[in-house]
């Protein structure tokens, strides 16, 4: 039987006695890392946590034109968005793409070895 009001979403719990967690004190440990003490809210039980937040990649860059650049690595998925736009918007590959899968050969092409022996 649990004593305290629902969970909210996003908030900590005392994994001793279910009473939700306050954060007591946060400070930046670096710019992408924030530490954080928190204290369960129910008086007789007064456990105490660390934690800590942490970016660890962009997801997506700003939008602003004369924004820094980061010093995260972009995501995987921002990654392959952008290469799918560059591919989206260049015709020139999605030609030689084509090309490969034609069944005729080039006229560029190296005759084979075999054919060079034979005359």
């Amino acid at each position: 039987m649990r004593l305290f009001k629902k969970q909210k979403k996003g908030q900590f719990w005392c994994c001793f006695c279910g009473a939700p967690l306050v954060c007591r004190t946060s400070w930046f440990a670096h710019v992408f890392l924030r530490q954080q003490v928190f204290q369960c809210h129910f008086a007789p039980c007064s456990a105490s946590f660390y934690a800590h937040t942490e970016l660890t990649h962009l997801a997506s860059p700003s939008g602003l034109p004369n924004a820094p650049a980061c010093e995260l690595p972009p995501s995987n998925s921002h990654l392959t968005a952008m290469a799918q736009k560059v591919y989206e918007n260049n015709e020139a590959i999605r030609e030689e793409q084509l090309n490969l899968l034609q069944d005729e050969p080039e006229e560029d092409q190296q005759p084979h070895v075999r054919e060079e022996i034979a005359s």
